[in-house]
């Protein structure tokens, strides 16, 4: 939820989606891991204008479990998102179709070319779920449809759950409805990505960069493919080449190539160094002549002169690579 992508926590993306449905008021978020972190970060930075309440799992209970154990605080109809995607549909129509066809569970699905780590699902020709299976073997399917993580529900499918219960809404409960027929499934087109992976995490920022979603990138335009926010420095923008975001105060000394990448705040690039695939979080250095490509480096970290990275790989906050 709170990994930052273009220098924005998931999270904040998550409700912005939600909050245009104008079809949501109440909005709950399960806990557990990092739970603190979190409730800290919505309840200090919420721009929303939301009314968010918590719930904190003192033991795991998994994806429906934790839902469970809402279960008083739901309405008769509600919709679940998973907090580690990243996504552009416009909500509405689901909630609407699922409504209007009184169904007691619908989930979004998107059709993708690599399935690996997904949960693929299979349809008949009225919508309905007919099987549902995680994590094929990529080499023996090709473009499928998958499972979002996103679902609306009505409050029925949690009597299948024992308060207490660790119960997983893939393994344990789509199979229960799969038998009983009330599993449907509604394609979406648009953008939708797993940031669980640094594969989905960079092919997202990659896929916002170079505007083939609806999420807006928070920068002013400084050439053709390059953005920067407040008070940030470009030395060389053309050279950067882009597409890429500079975050606010950030430096970027000449004949810096930066390509499908993102700098958080008080960023410092030094000169003849690139960035290819990659990010930096707030207050980093990169110094002269380094290359880096597609590596996420954390928070306050250093990265010294003439360095070559290559990854997928990330680094802790205040790391010193010397």
């Amino acid at each position: 939820m709170l990994v930052p992508i273009l220098n924005r926590c998931v999270i904040d993306y998550v409700i912005e989606r939600i909050k245009e449905t104008s079809m949501v008021d109440e909005y709950i978020f399960t806990l557990h891991y990092f739970g603190e972190k979190i409730l800290e970060y919505i309840d200090e930075s919420n721009s929303f204008g939301i009314n968010p309440y918590f719930v904190k799992e003192e033991k795991p209970l998994g994806t429906a479990g934790s839902v469970k154990n809402v279960e008083r605080e739901l309405s008769d109809t509600f919709l679940v998102v998973s907090g580690d995607i990243l996504f552009d549909y416009d909500l509405r129509p689901v909630i609407q179709e699922h409504m209007r066809e009184h169904r007691e569970a619908t989930i979004v699905l998107a059709e993708v070319r690599d399935v690996s780590g997904l949960g693929v699902v299979e349809l008949d020709k009225d919508n309905r779920v007919t099987r549902f299976y995680e994590k094929p073997d990529p080499r023996n399917i090709g473009p499928a449809l998958i499972n979002t993580g996103i679902y609306v529900l009505d409050k029925s499918v949690l009597n299948y759950i024992r308060p207490g219960q660790m119960f997983d809404f893939s393994v344990d409960l789509f199979p229960l409805l799969i038998k009983r027929g009330t599993l449907f499934g509604r394609r979406e087109i648009g953008f939708w990505r797993d940031i669980g992976t640094y594969k989905g995490y960079f092919d997202a920022q990659a896929d916002i960069l170079s505007n083939r979603t609806r999420i807006r990138i928070p920068g002013k335009k400084i050439t053709h493919n390059v953005y920067a926010a407040k008070d940030a420095i470009v030395t060389d923008p053309e050279k950067a080449s882009g597409p890429a975001l500079i975050g606010e105060g950030s430096v970027v000394a000449g004949g810096v190539i930066l390509r499908n990448s993102v700098l958080g705040r008080e960023c410092k690039v030094g000169s003849n160094s690139a960035l290819l695939y990659s990010a930096l979080m707030n207050g980093t250095t990169v110094d002269t002549g380094s290359s880096i490509v597609g590596a996420l480096i954390g928070e306050k970290s250093y990265i010294g002169p003439g360095k070559n990275i290559i990854g997928p790989v990330g680094f802790a906050d205040g790391t010193r690579y010397e």
